[in-house]
């Protein structure tokens, strides 16, 4: 859906119905915290994960009008990269014949993420190298949702995961624009 449409109320019914109608398939994991500390967070199983940082605060605050959820879920908001934990890591680098530090994934086949629930916020951005990377450190059967605007910019390398969605998977397009309706406060 375009800007305007639902997307991110959309994101909160589901997160709402998850938590109260399946309860039962939503386990406790625990997350890198989205700063500096290294610290981690115990949240559902439900990850709500974006390639920018924007997007997921874009998330916290449509969460934030419920705080009961926003409280749950706080830790489970996460971009992509904090997600797999990336950290920086010492190589040794052919071309420039020395040791370089690069950002690889703490997570992946080696190291399996937890979570249930996988709802991709801005699916657009998200390009088919990263969705590896994800998909990788991925348990079988988690239930994946991408939300997005195909009107959004697309990923910065490579080819977005939404063609991949919008051909591949059923598909919801929400195209009433609700932020400009005429009794909406924003106006």
């Amino acid at each position: 859906g375009e800007a305007g449409t639902g997307k991110s109320t959309t994101i909160e019914a589901v997160l709402v119905s998850l938590l109260h109608h399946h309860r039962d398939q939503i386990k406790d994991t625990d997350y890198r915290l989205n700063d500096r500390s290294g610290g981690r967070v115990v949240a559902p199983s439900i990850c709500v994960c974006a390639y920018t940082r924007k997007a997921i605060g874009n998330v916290a605050r449509i969460l934030s009008h419920n705080f009961e959820l926003y409280s749950e879920m706080e830790g489970a908001l996460q971009t992509v990269h904090n997600l797999l934990e990336y950290a920086p890591v010492v190589v040794w680098s052919e071309k420039q014949e020395r040791e370089v530090k690069i950002f690889k994934p703490q997570r992946g086949e080696w190291n399996k993420l937890s979570i249930t629930h996988l709802i991709i916020e801005e699916a657009s951005m998200l390009g088919l190298d990263l969705k590896t990377e994800l998909f990788a450190a991925l348990n079988p059967g988690v239930q994946i949702i991408y939300v997005g605007d195909i009107n959004q910019l697309p990923p910065v390398f490579g080819k977005s995961v939404m063609s991949y969605a919008l051909t591949k998977l059923p598909i919801v397009h929400l195209d009433i624009v609700y932020r400009q309706a005429l009794d909406n406060p924003i106006i």
